[in-house]
């Protein structure tokens, strides 16, 4: 995401432009994650990282019942929303605001952690996925999604063109912008190999990286 300043305008309009996207976007992704998973105990804890409406976590929860559900964001009026669409799911979340560098969350006192289209826009990337290896319990995986520097360019571009004349300039400006600012998977993997993640899986996924990590 860009660093725009996120007040409740632009989170609403934003969370607006993405939510016809969920069931090619982000269900997809909950599906890949979940089987991944397999079988979970109760009270498993999933925490998603700049969780913006959060619309990945809430189509984890409807995957995988009973599943405690935590959503990190630095902005809170998106933490609202995502508080709103929960309830619209008949699901419950629990929010936290701060930092994704920072994570106010106590250490190995989650099962899994997820970002998706943070680690392009992070200061510090280390430190980023340092905090998820702090947070997580062993075992526990690490899910990271984002715009991969090699992926391909052309699925982006017809991507852009595709959100254009479907969801409008703001939000195809913004995919665009953030696909440029791709990094490479191979350079994540090996970033989550020095942080704390003992096994580390890439897999290129059109124009994204999915990173499995592992403590």
């Amino acid at each position: 995401m860009p660093l725009y300043e996120w007040n409740e305008e632009l989170c609403r309009a934003y969370a607006d432009g993405l939510r016809p996207m969920v069931r090619v976007d982000h269900a997809p992704w909950a599906r890949k994650i979940v089987q991944r998973l397999g079988p979970v105990s109760p009270g498993y804890a999933v925490l998603d990282i700049a969780t913006g409406p959060g619309f990945l976590l809430l189509e984890i929860g409807k995957r995988v019942p009973g599943v405690r559900l935590i959503a990190q964001d630095q902005a809170s009026p998106m933490l609202a929303i995502a508080r709103s669409e929960a309830e619209r799911a008949g699901l419950r979340i629990e929010t936290v605001c701060c930092p994704a560098e920072a994570l106010a969350i106590p250490d190995a006192s989650v099962d899994v952690v997820t970002c998706k289209q943070l680690l392009h826009e992070a200061a510090d990337v280390d430190r980023t996925l340092g905090e998820m290896a702090r947070v997580l319990r062993r075992p526990g995986t690490a899910f990271v999604i984002d715009f991969d520097a090699k992926g391909s360019y052309w699925a982006a571009l017809a991507t852009r063109t595709f959100l254009r004349f479907t969801r409008g300039a703001m939000i195809a400006q913004d995919f665009w912008r953030s696909f440029k600012a791709g990094v490479a998977g191979e350079r994540v993997r090996s970033a989550m190999a020095r942080t704390g993640f003992s096994a580390v899986e890439y897999q290129q996924v059109g124009f994204n990286y999915f990173i499995v990590g592992s403590r």
